[in-house]
């Protein structure tokens, strides 16, 4: 892989506990959220690759359908740390990750794009901002790779943006898709909400 690529991650492994079936499947304007999830990264960075849980046979067709390199994990349940760990290793050498979640589909295309514009430019870690909250997806330079290697909790990168805030680039944003990850079904209303957001980007 080029030395010179921003890498998307996306990570699809989660155990989906708190919805009661399988959310990435959630249909949203009649798509599963997981592959809304991943055109939107993949259009934005090429070079995109998914995390799954092992045998995810379904969401892997999905992916592999929008485009993505879909890698299955063995120790994914361990949590998203570890998920992201792998994403790293794989994907060695780049420039830098774009880590995007699965579960936040009304992410804009032009966010992505911006947190890896930032990443290109040599900042050490970038996160979209909206209404003074920081959202996801989340830009880490190469700069960042041992650490991120390193992760082994289900807090993803948490701590890792935390304790290096110095260095934090935070990009202002009219997307509040940035801070909507969905944890259970959306009503009807919702759901129609949220679709004229994102026709309206």
């Amino acid at each position: 892989m080029n030395s010179q690529n921003i890498v998307g991650i996306l990570l699809a492994a989660g155990q989906s506990r708190r919805f009661g079936s399988n959310k990435l499947l959630y249909q949203i304007d009649n798509e599963p959220m997981v592959a809304l999830s991943a055109r939107k990264l993949k259009s934005a960075l090429p070079h995109s690759i998914a995390i799954i849980k092992p045998n995810d046979q379904n969401i892997r067709a999905l992916l592999e359908n929008e485009g993505l390199d879909v890698w299955e994990y063995d120790e994914a349940e361990q949590g998203m740390g570890y998920s992201l760990a792998y994403g790293i290793r794989i994907s060695w050498p780049a420039k830098g990750w774009v880590v995007a979640l699965a579960d936040m589909p009304f992410i804009h295309q032009k966010t992505i794009r911006a947190v890896a514009d930032a990443i290109q430019n040599d900042e050490s870690i970038a996160v979209p901002r909206h209404n003074k909250q920081h959202g996801h997806p989340v830009g880490f330079s190469h700069h960042f790779r041992s650490l991120l290697l390193s992760l082994n909790k289900d807090i993803g990168a948490r701590n890792i943006v935390i304790q290096n805030e110095r260095v934090l680039t935070e990009i202002d944003v009219q997307d509040p898709g940035v801070l909507i990850d969905i944890d259970r079904p959306f009503s009807n209303r919702e759901s129609n909400r949220e679709s004229n957001r994102e026709s309206n980007k």
